[in-house]
């Protein structure tokens, strides 16, 4: 496998509140974090640098106008497809391991249900081209819904706290 340099800058700015995420359909989930993982004989080291790699690639390509989507399994069938990923950051987990969390926004509410129950599985390619000639070099182009995640014991779906407080059932943080 060749090597690949990241060079870290951090994304300093926030991911906020704003209206969008007080309509029960908006979540954080752990996506993955520091670890040596392993899928069949392909090795998969994850280290802090590229935690913080993948989170600034993500707010590029979404300022860029290029989606993340959220499916059903591994795919790109559009019928699969139960929201998307609207922001990405990086902080500790509640094992204290650096990990990447993704602000999620399901489709619908029956689509949101799946927070009960289902995990992630992150798909990154080795580069993306968007239609406007821009390029990304590892970038997670899908983050899978499935019961069969390679990385163990990620933490749920958190639902964002604003959309709990206006239901009075004030019970999580505002951040992983």
């Amino acid at each position: 496998m060749p090597k690949v340099l990241f060079i870290n800058i951090p994304n300093l700015e926030p991911l906020s509140l704003d209206d969008s995420d007080k309509d029960g359909l908006t979540f954080w989930k752990e996506l993955i974090y520091v670890g040596d993982f392993q899928k069949g004989k392909q090795q998969i080291p994850v280290d802090e640098p590229l935690l913080h790699h993948w989170s600034n690639t993500n707010a590029k390509m979404l300022s860029n106008g290029v989606e993340i989507p959220l499916p059903s399994e591994h795919t790109t069938e559009v019928e699969k497809c139960r929201g998307k990923v609207i922001g990405m950051k990086v902080a500790p987990n509640r094992r204290n391991i650096p990990a990447l969390f993704g602000k999620v926004k399901f489709k619908d509410k029956a689509t949101a249900e799946l927070a009960k129950t289902a995990n992630v599985s992150i798909n990154t390619e080795p580069e993306l081209k968007d239609g406007l000639g821009n390029e990304y070099f590892y970038p997670i182009t899908h983050v899978a819904l499935t019961d069969y995640p390679v990385i163990p014991a990620l933490g749920k779906f958190e639902p964002i706290a604003a959309s709990l407080i206006e239901q009075g059932k004030n019970t999580m943080a505002l951040d992983p």
